[in-house]
């Protein structure tokens, strides 16, 4: 695989509480990680100290006034990733959102829509979609090699955070 000689977009992630700390390590060994925005100072003063050449910001709005920025990473709380998503849209970013994308369908729809209409990419982090064993059991089923489901059961062994916007269903969900 070659690799691009153009460098990577410029992202910014806002977030740094649970997850956005994950997706700015990640960036910023990519060499694409130009700033970290959150409103809680302290949270935000921990992840810019990790990260001292990203530029640091409190408010969302600075982030989608800047033209630096190509695309936009969003860790926040679930109940705000519908508007931030659309806030970032507008202003021309490609966007990464955590799951869920927002909490309302029809919402979900409309976002999904005017990413295609302003041509930007929109991505939800459903990170178990790409896992390998995933992928594994997915392409079996899709090659016949396993029959009609009847049932199906999993475990996951390690809950992580407990939520309370959310359920499973909305995480886990996919669209489409």
């Amino acid at each position: 695989m070659t690799k691009s000689s153009e460098p990577p977009p410029t992202l910014g992630v806002i977030g740094a509480g649970y997850w956005g700390p994950n997706l700015a390590r990640n960036f910023h060994e990519l060499g694409a990680l130009g700033t970290v925005c959150d409103n809680n100072p302290e949270a935000l003063e921990k992840l810019h100290a990790l990260y001292p050449d990203a530029r640091a910001c409190r408010d969302a709005d600075d982030m989608a006034a800047d033209n630096d920025l190509t695309a936009i990473a969003i860790a926040t709380s679930a109940a705000t990733h519908g508007a931030m998503t659309r806030k970032f849209l507008e202003a021309g970013k490609h966007v990464f959102v955590e799951k869920p994308l927002c909490l309302d369908p029809i919402e979900a729809d409309e976002i999904g829509h005017l990413a295609d209409e302003l041509d930007r990419t929109l991505m939800v982090g459903h990170f178990l979609l790409y896992h390998p064993a995933f992928q594994a059991l997915q392409a079996a089923v899709a090659d016949g090699r396993v029959g009609k489901f009847q049932y199906l059961y999993s475990n996951r062994a390690s809950f992580g955070k407990i939520r309370t916007e959310e359920s499973a269903l909305w995480s886990e969900g996919t669209r489409g």
